[in-house]
């Protein structure tokens, strides 16, 4: 995750996933159009709309990138108003851990 300086051009925070480098290595040795290529970039494509999935259930407002130099990153908006009910940080602040300061 990084916060991007260029706000007032794209998201305010990007973030970006990355396989394996045995995979990458591999697709990128085999070059685009090669079975090893689609697999990697199916792998890619999809852990990042599971990761839009995710931070939309947690209340983001995401898109695929629109700046050109970091292609396959997802840009967070910011959250959306009314979010669900549930949510991670919700669910934490409520749980009471043993010893800790209350």
């Amino acid at each position: 995750m990084r916060v991007d300086k260029l706000a007032d051009c794209h998201a305010p925070v990007r973030i970006e996933w990355h396989t394996s480098h045995v995979l990458m290595d591999a697709a990128m040795a085999a070059g685009v159009g090669t079975p090893t290529f689609d697999h990697y970039m199916m792998v890619l494509e999809g852990m990042l709309r599971v990761m839009k999935e995710i931070l939309s259930s947690e209340g983001f407002e995401t898109r695929d990138s629109t700046n050109d130099f970091a292609p396959f990153t997802i840009e967070v908006l910011g959250r959306q108003d009314g979010t669900t009910a549930w949510t991670t940080a919700g669910y934490i602040s409520s749980l009471s851990f043993p010893g800790a300061p209350h």
